[in-house]
């Protein structure tokens, strides 16, 4: 599937995102690889769909390293997900308020 590079220059190209990336590149590396994530599991969402409908999926280096039906009981899976992309895959459309 094609990847959108161009999808993530907004995230860390936001004006306190250059503060932070010039303050702290580790931060900002962590940052990148975090919507690389996301980024990944919206390009790859039908192919999620197929396998993982209606469950919470974990993603690392675009790879789904664990899925259950429960948050918590993928949270217990994972051992680092403080740093791991974790969405819910469902065909439903979501709205997510920050």
């Amino acid at each position: 599937m094609e990847r959108h590079e161009d999808n993530l220059d907004g995230l860390i190209g936001e004006p306190g995102a250059i503060y932070c990336t010039k303050a702290n590149p580790e931060l900002a590396e962590e940052l990148r690889r975090f919507a690389e994530g996301h980024v990944w599991v919206y390009e790859n969402r039908e192919k999620l769909l197929e396998q993982y409908a209606e469950q919470w999926v974990a993603v690392k280096n675009a790879q789904v390293i664990g899925s259950s039906s429960d948050l918590d009981d993928l949270l217990l899976k994972i051992p680092d997900h403080a740093h791991t992309c974790i969405e819910f895959v469902t065909r439903e459309h979501l709205e997510m308020i920050l």
